[in-house]
């Protein structure tokens, strides 16, 4: 097979695993954490469905010839096999039924590691002798397994990058730039980008200042104060122990917002809680997802003054979007001493500062390697 042949399977198989680990997350969502119990089997019952809010959600496959069940009030179908897939909130379980031949010569055996395990069994209910076996995982193994390749993919571009642009080559097509003073690779057009760089550094260097004062002065506040737009739709108040508070609603003419957005900035940490005035709230189920100082939590809240809404917020550390905003340029100082540093122990050796060609005998006063000129 040639290699553009290759480069498209891998496509294929990056954007299948990318596609597969985003809906396997938003199915573990909807079915580990069900707002309302819900039955549904098709026609034949060969498809059936169930979900709990206390036991996640089932999905049972019949395959085979089927058979109806005696004395049953409801007319049941028995199939010869039967796939059923479990989400729960912990964990991914998947088990085969088999109704086809007697489960007398089946061995009752259990093998566990962790969270995941194996087993088998048999056993006798109203439907009949049957025998399974069942496996089980941790429910973030299966998005670890999707996610695996197109997470090396990811770390893959970087790392040739920084590889390529350690080297003097060009970042996109792999070209020696050693002498190269046009700013363009020759092979493949491109241009320098560190404009771009610098201007991501600025804009981080800022950004980390303002948010830096910003929760300074709000989360701390001297004095307790309120202020209101014409319309009723942007409000701020802050106070003295409960930090600084801004509310953006929109939707329908205040005060019948159908949404509203709000961002608390507190000592210890900042919020973001966002209001559905919309949604029927008489389905959800309050929960809190909690992982250290950083949380999730949805809940339903109103009383007889005020209409019941959907309220969903999400906590992270004060601290959390300053280190975002100041990583980069942090990497970017620490850069220039270990530079300075590899220069000057070239310069010692007698070697190019710019790409450590050995310049011993050398009277040109220009690098026959990448043609700097020699500093005296």
């Amino acid at each position: 097979m040639r290699y553009g042949g290759r480069a498209v399977i891998r496509k294929i198989i990056l954007f299948g695993c990318t596609f597969g680990a985003i809906a396997y997350v938003a199915a573990w969502v909807v079915l580990a954490f069900p707002e309302e119990m819900t039955d549904w089997e098709s026609q034949g019952r060969r498809v059936y469905f169930w979900s709990r809010a206390s036991a996640g959600s089932m999905l049972t496959l019949g395959v085979g010839d089927a058979q109806w069940i005696p004395g049953e009030p409801r007319r049941k179908k028995q199939w010869n096999y039967e796939l059923w897939f479990r989400v729960l909130p912990h964990r991914v379980s998947a088990s085969l039924y088999d109704f086809t031949e007697g489960p007398s010569s089946v061995i009752s055996k259990w093998i566990g590691w962790g969270g995941f395990s194996w087993g088998q069994d048999k056993g006798c209910d109203r439907i009949g002798e049957k025998e399974w076996r069942t496996i089980r995982v941790p429910s973030w193994f299966p998005f670890v397994l999707l996610a695996a390749y197109p997470a090396l993919a990811f770390a893959r571009g970087p790392l040739r990058r920084w590889r390529r642009r350690m080297r003097r080559f060009c970042i996109a097509c792999g070209y020696d730039l050693m002498g190269n003073v046009s700013g363009v690779c020759p092979d493949c057009g491109r241009a320098n980008y560190s404009v771009i760089r610098k201007v991501t550094l600025l804009g981080c260097m800022l950004g980390a200042v303002v948010y830096g004062a910003a929760w300074a002065v709000l989360a701390f506040p001297g004095e307790t104060a309120h202020w209101t737009s014409w319309a009723q739709r942007v409000s701020f108040s802050r106070r003295a122990s409960e930090g600084s508070r801004f509310t953006l609603r929109f939707g329908e003419p205040y005060p019948r917002c159908d949404h509203a957005l709000e961002f608390e900035c507190l000592p210890s940490q900042v919020r973001v809680s966002y209001r559905d005035y919309v949604a029927d709230p008489s389905g959800i189920i309050p929960r809190t997802i909690q992982l250290g100082p950083f949380g999730w939590s949805q809940d339903k809240k109103g009383g007889r003054r005020s209409r019941q809404y959907v309220h969903q917020t999400i906590e992270v550390p004060s601290w959390f979007p300053f280190v975002i905003l100041a990583a980069y340029p942090a990497l970017a100082f620490i850069r220039g001493p270990l530079r300075h540093r590899r220069r000057r122990r070239r310069r010692k050796r007698g070697l190019c500062l710019g790409c450590g060609y050995d310049l011993t005998s050398n009277e040109s006063g220009v690098c026959p390697e990448c043609g700097r000129a020699i500093a005296p």
